[in-house]
């Protein structure tokens, strides 16, 4: 059986992300390697081997006599990403208040304060996208490696769940951007307990919104994380 090279196969599952996470494929839809093959100019073996792995990030699932599809997270798999992201990013903000803030976390400011003032400015992805980054970099100035190693383990499914359509979206916009810039004023101010709550209650917020998208009537029970008390 043919092997794809490293290069190829990293080529592979870098595109076949972009396709994914860009909406060029909706949760649920079917990947074909022959038609993914012609799409992106690339080998079949190095497209397979991307779609394992793809398989074990939980972004595609393998359907027995039927196929490779999307993986179209249910209410259960998004409370379990949340519960993850609950401890992962709680922790991450908390840290990062706790080291002091990084340049790279002050530049957001102004791009969150230009999207309250023009929210009509950026498309829905590239909200999402900000706001991604902004997660990303909080984790980044824990300066933790482990717990980024972590992260990246578990990125994929995050942004898989990130993408919401807002049926009020000037409100939605200017709600997640306050939740961002109270977490970002936490961090600045060194206040690490604040950080970390502000974080938590954001992504409560986040899987309320993702719960109405499922038109459920579950409703949202979140466990009680206790607070590190900082020194």
């Amino acid at each position: 059986m043919a092997v794809a090279s490293q290069l190829e196969r990293e080529r592979a599952y870098d595109s076949l992300i972009r396709l994914i996470l860009s909406g060029s494929f909706a949760p649920g839809d079917p990947i074909s390697e022959r038609g993914l093959s012609e799409k992106l100019n690339i080998g079949r073996t190095p497209i397979r081997e991307a779609l394992r792995d793809l398989e074990r990030s939980g972004l595609v699932e393998v359907v027995p006599a039927r196929g490779t599809f999307v993986k179209r997270p249910s209410i259960s798999d998004m409370r379990e990403i949340y519960e993850i992201r609950y401890a992962l990013e709680g922790m991450a903000a908390f840290t990062a208040a706790k080291r002091g803030v990084t340049p790279d976390l002050l530049a957001f400011r102004q791009k969150f304060e230009e999207l309250v003032r023009n929210p009509e400015g950026s498309t829905a992805a590239d909200i999402d996208e900000l706001g991604t980054r902004f997660h990303q970099k909080i984790v980044e100035a824990t300066g933790n490696k482990t717990l980024q190693k972590v992260f990246k383990q578990f990125r994929l499914p995050f942004l898989l769940e990130s993408g919401l359509i807002h049926a009020s979206r000037v409100a939605v916009i200017r709600q997640l951007v306050d939740e961002h810039l109270g977490i970002l004023d936490a961090i600045e101010r060194g206040d690490a307990s604040e950080a970390q709550r502000l974080m938590c209650a954001h992504l409560a917020s986040g899987w309320r919104m993702r719960l109405d998208m499922f038109n459920s009537l579950e409703e949202f029970e979140p466990f009680e994380m206790e607070t590190m008390e900082a020194d």
